[in-house]
């Protein structure tokens, strides 16, 4: 995908995160007191006046060789590799700091790879005062500074404006971008989800690290990959609440399961070496209950020593162990060895070519007569359980309402029946999760119901 990349750097904690939040118009990137937490290299979609462009969030950067922030040489090694490869860059110093020499070692770095993309912003100019004093900037050599205040809001569209000047707009681009899959990638720590992600875009923006808790925020990368454009989104390793460690890990996995309510599919990773775990099974049943399309991605088969793993059995392990799993595809492979990558860009797009489609109200009520009248809920109490009607009422998730006589007297074996039945003979919800909805309706209400509407 063509569309102009916008690189954002600087010393950490000079207000990066805070300022990308304003641009976005919402709290997208962790704005926290902590320096260092920003590692990855993250990309933002931001239109500005019918221009497009991927913004790129990047760890702070210090220009030493320093164990003073964890993986900084990793997030050192990130910047660099992207410096070449973007339209612009943001250079962001902290206006009420001062000119430090830690923007010097920055500076230094730019004019040697890439000193007329950069555009200078000082920071945190929250007053006249402050703005009068950005003029110390200009020893850097990037021509005048632009005084922002991400907190306030000043100077935020004259630097938009700055950004998107001399780029051009495309209807093309913009119904591409508006028809993208946004696939957030989710799981226990340590199961591989970050390599997963780097595997998927053929490009290491993200670190790798067996120690967990490596990805603190929910990482956007945007890929292309024949004529379909992808959003994915790395996530943070989602344990249970007792096992957190400090109020950064909780927001990481506060974002994560933001990523998964926004997404169109998740791409759920579980460590074949370590097996299902308890975690795995809270982790797919809330994906489940946020009512979204899934796809299970068995990580690390490599690793299994020969005969020990039979695709076949895994399968039917996991279904086992947890039978809500049935109608989502499994994927098994290796981000190591590159296995299983191209199955994933094979099963997603299926998935989604007549999701969109509703269900017509003939074939539910065809549904209801040749399945539902023959397998009657069961009496309970001697109440008997009557569905008059079913309509489609939402397409992702696939949503339907089921009018009975007596919800309470439903059973949830018979729901779980219905739902099996629904996919079996109306078809097409592979990967996708459906929601029934009963709503109490006596026979006589529906009908003069149905007759005004």
């Amino acid at each position: 995908m063509q569309l102009p990349k916008i690189l954002f750097i600087g010393r950490p904690n000079v207000g990066k995160s805070t300022l990308i939040n304003r641009l976005l118009k919402k709290r997208a990137a962790i704005s926290y007191e902590t320096p260092g937490l920003t590692r990855d290299i993250n990309e933002y979609l931001i239109t500005h006046e019918d221009k497009s462009f991927l913004l790129l969030d990047s760890g702070g950067l210090i220009r030493d060789k320093s164990d003073l922030y964890e993986f900084q040489n990793m997030v050192e090694n990130l910047v660099e590799n992207v410096l070449s490869s973007v339209s612009k860059i943001v250079f962001l110093t902290d206006a009420q700091d001062g000119l430090l020499p830690g923007d010097k070692k920055i500076a230094q770095l730019l004019r040697s790879v890439a000193s007329e993309k950069v555009i200078l912003v000082a920071n945190k100019a929250d007053n006249d005062n402050i703005k009068h004093q950005v003029h110390e900037f200009y020893q850097l050599s990037f021509g005048k500074p632009l005084p922002v205040s991400a907190t306030l809001g000043t100077g935020v569209q004259e630097l938009l404006d700055r950004i998107t000047e001399g780029f051009l707009t495309s209807d093309i681009k913009k119904e591409e971008l508006e028809q993208r899959f946004k696939i957030a990638i989710a799981g226990r720590p340590n199961v591989g989800k970050s390599s997963l992600i780097n595997s998927l875009v053929k490009s290491d923006q993200v670190i790798v690290s067996e120690k967990s808790g490596t990805t603190r925020d929910a990482i956007h990368l945007f890929f292309k990959h024949q004529n379909q454009l992808y959003e994915f989104i790395d996530t943070a390793g989602i344990r249970r609440q007792t096992k957190m460690k400090g109020r950064v890990e909780f927001f990481s996995v506060v974002r994560a399961k933001d990523a998964i309510e926004e997404c169109d599919l998740v791409l759920f990773v579980i460590d074949a070496e370590r097996g299902f775990s308890h975690q795995d099974k809270r982790i797919a049943q809330d994906i489940i209950d946020a009512g979204k399309s899934m796809i299970i991605f068995v990580n690390k088969i490599d690793c299994l020593a020969d005969g020990e793993f039979s695709q076949k059995d895994w399968a039917a392990m996991l279904v086992s162990s947890m039978p809500t799993l049935e109608p989502y595809p499994i994927i098994f492979g290796s981000c190591k060895t590159k296995v299983g990558i191209q199955g994933i860009f094979k099963t997603i797009p299926p998935l989604f070519e007549k999701i969109h489609d509703r269900i017509s109200t003939s074939q539910l009520n065809q549904f209801n007569q040749e399945i539902i009248k023959r397998y009657p809920a069961p009496s309970k109490f001697g109440k008997r359980v009557n569905i008059y009607y079913i309509t489609q009422v939402e397409t992702l998730p696939p949503t339907f309402v089921c009018f009975v006589n007596n919800i309470k007297y439903l059973t949830n074996d018979y729901k779980r029946f219905l739902e099996k039945r629904i996919r079996s003979y109306l078809g097409g919800f592979k990967g996708h999760t459906l929601k029934l909805l009963f709503k109490n309706r006596q026979r006589e209400a529906l009908a003069d119901l149905l007759k005004r509407g």
